[in-house]
């Protein structure tokens, strides 16, 4: 399951570099830097994009889901 995951602010502009994904624990250090961000007054996302089939969806503590968790 290879894609990239990218935490975005509230405007849609990317707050990182992207991080290669290849298990769902892999977004583990993503949710970090993301709640890190939120904590120091930053609203955020990460959203996560899959070359080989183009699918695009967010991360949240729960797993995938259409709509942005935003980290805050």
């Amino acid at each position: 399951m290879s894609m990239q995951a990218t935490i975005y602010n509230t405007d849609m502009v990317p707050l990182s570099d992207y991080y290669d994904i290849d298990t769902d624990t892999d977004f583990d250090a993503v949710e970090q830097q993301a709640e890190e961000l939120a904590a120091s007054g930053t609203n955020c996302c990460i959203r996560w994009a899959r070359a080989s089939d183009g699918q695009v969806a967010y991360w949240g503590p729960r797993g995938a889901t259409l709509e942005p968790y935003w980290y805050s």
